[in-house]
């Protein structure tokens, strides 16, 4: 399931989201907002996502 969010970025983040995408050669803006995402997450997260890619695995 996927749902639409709408969120507003300041310049010098619409900036550095376009730099990540371009320099890792990222099809769409986003797209790199989702890989941003995640690797935010799992920064901030670790426990949650390793479960998560465990459950992954595992089904």
């Amino acid at each position: 399931m996927s749902s639409r969010k709408v969120i507003t970025f300041d310049d010098e983040l619409r900036d550095l989201i376009a730099e990540y995408r371009f320099s890792r050669r990222i099809n769409s803006e986003s797209e790199a907002i989702r890989a941003l995402i995640r690797i935010g997450l799992k920064h901030d997260m670790p426990e949650t996502a390793a479960k998560r890619s465990n459950n992954k695995d595992n089904g």
